[in-house]
């Protein structure tokens, strides 16, 4: 079980002060980014841990699929390491081309919305969150119709 929420790129455990400076900083933060068609696939470091107590590991990168046109995602997965984020990356490039399938991931989602909590990447507040949108709760939804 992790006994931190914050986690630095190769996973050391570090404080909030710490996390809060590294977040700001987007080189830091970002693993890789790239176009597809009319798609973005954005790989980062969010240094808290996604795992909620729930793995070994710390979930501390995340690799989204996005619409060109809006910040309503298409796929998500989570990783603990920097070279499974970037593995990961790959194949979300390879999902967005339509060269592999992510309807498993997807339909578990789906069938177990509830299972899956984020926190929302507008207020930052911690709620459940739906496929559709698991970036922004319904109210920065509704605020922020077309992202931020």
């Amino acid at each position: 079980m992790n006994t931190s929420d914050f986690y630095d790129k190769q996973g050391n455990p570090i404080d909030l002060k710490d996390w809060s400076s590294r977040l700001g900083d987007q080189e830091y933060k970002t693993i890789a980014k790239d176009t597809v068609g009319d798609k973005r696939v954005s790989t980062i470091w969010l240094g808290l841990d996604h795992s909620w107590g729930e793995e070994d590991e710390p979930l501390i990168f995340e690799t989204m699929i996005f619409p060109l046109d809006d910040y309503s995602d298409l796929y998500m997965d989570r990783y603990s390491t920097e070279e499974e984020a970037l593995e990961g990356h790959k194949k979300a490039v390879e999902i967005a081309k339509g060269l592999l399938n992510p309807e498993e991931k997807i339909k578990d989602q789906a069938e177990n919305p509830h299972d899956h909590q984020d926190y929302c990447t507008g207020c930052q507040s911690t709620t459940d969150m739906w496929i559709e949108d698991v970036t922004r709760c319904d109210v920065c939804r509704e605020k922020y119709p077309n992202g931020y």
